[in-house]
């Protein structure tokens, strides 16, 4: 356990000593830069750990087999109706380096540099860094690789898209969804934000459109593996309920709800309040739909989490009195600890986290 108590204490003292010094900029930058490619080898180069691990080993019958491909004959209709983005990812780890070490090491080093991008965006890096590590960084990038690289792509299209490179947003977004199919819903919610003089009727029309092409033409191509995919997420739901979704939504909603008291003072701070507004309100709309559509909503809520840690890391900024900022600051490190803590501890799949071992111990060690 001790390797995911560094990963929250590290930026954690980062906060403490290195936050607004600017007598230390310099050492900041080295040092946050360090850890981020720390961090990318910790995830990048786990080893048996994660909960699908064995399923990218030995279970998925397409990655195990995929070093018997050379690369123009994985551009055909099987691999591209299975994430065409990590199998090329994939192809080249089995190909070209040691396997699995080597699609996560790439798999770790766009989500690291997306949550870079997003973190030094925000304006309070340290603090986000350390209430990323319980689930984003430790259980998501670590258990789910072909989600945790759609969401590093996800947080580059946010910073993209506010620095008003759209075309450049959208591009992140389409890759992401190649990676994890489920991403292809953010490209509806950013349809939704750059249509700042919504016209609902044609906003409505754009999206039945795009729904349909979309999925039409994914079942024209790929009618067994789209079909498989409703009757997991939809129709085994009174078989497959996802548990885990309601303590991770509540979290977001949480942060949702927070800026929904504050968003008239974030509009006035902040250029992302349109944004914010958004992806709050769909946090909302999961809650009542995660009833009866549990695996659905959590895999689509993954997507989220950056959101809530954006929020959560500007919140004690909104107060200037020094007292009240340290004591709102501390309340929420802590309930991010005290999450850790409970899920290595009590949590129904994190055996399969621990104990947490690292390729490089095997090389080190001869094995």
């Amino acid at each position: 356990m001790l390797v995911y108590y560094l990963i929250f204490f590290i930026p954690l003292l980062g906060y403490f000593f290195l936050n607004s010094n600017q007598k230390l900029h310099l050492f900041d930058f080295f040092l946050w830069n360090l850890i981020l490619v720390f961090f990318v080898f910790v995830i990048g180069y786990r080893d048996q750990v994660g909960g699908d691990w064995d399923h990218y080993i030995t279970s998925n019958n397409i990655y195990a087999n995929l070093y018997k491909y050379h690369f123009l004959e994985i551009f055909n209709f099987k691999f591209f109706a299975n994430d065409f983005g990590y199998i090329l990812i994939h192809w080249f780890g089995v190909k070209f380096g040691n396997g699995i070490y080597t699609t996560n090491l790439i798999a770790a080093a766009i989500f690291v540099y997306g949550l870079k991008r997003f973190l030094e965006y925000s304006g309070n890096k340290w603090f986000g860094l350390t209430i990323a590590s319980p689930y984003l960084i430790t259980v998501v990038s670590m258990g789910f690789t072909r989600q945790s690289i759609a969401i590093g792509l996800l947080m580059l299209s946010f910073v993209a898209f506010i620095d008003r490179k759209k075309y450049i947003s959208y591009l992140y977004i389409v890759l992401a969804t190649l990676m994890h199919v489920s991403a292809f819903y953010l490209i509806l919610i950013f349809l939704l934000i750059d249509n700042k003089n919504l016209n609902y009727v044609g906003l409505t029309k754009k999206y039945i459109v795009s729904i349909i092409l979309f999925f039409g033409l994914l079942y024209l191509l790929f009618p067994v593996n789209i079909e498989n995919k409703i009757k997991f997420f939809i129709m085994v739901e009174n078989v497959e309920h996802s548990a885990g979704v309601w303590p991770r939504l509540f979290i977001s909603a949480l942060s949702s709800l927070t800026f929904l008291s504050l968003h008239k003072y974030w509009k006035e701070k902040y250029d992302d309040y349109r944004i914010l507004m958004i992806f709050s309100l769909i946090t909302l709309i999961f809650l009542p739909l995660a009833i009866y559509f549990s695996a659905l909503i959590d895999r689509l809520a993954v997507y989220i989490i950056p959101i809530q840690i954006l929020i959560f890391s500007r919140l004690p900024l909104f107060f200037n009195i020094l007292e009240l900022r340290y004591l709102l600051s501390s309340l929420i490190l802590l309930g991010y600890f005290a999450t850790l803590y409970i899920w290595l501890n009590y949590g129904n799949y994190s055996a399969f986290w621990l104990p947490y071992s690292n390729y490089l111990n095997k090389l080190l060690s001869g094995e």
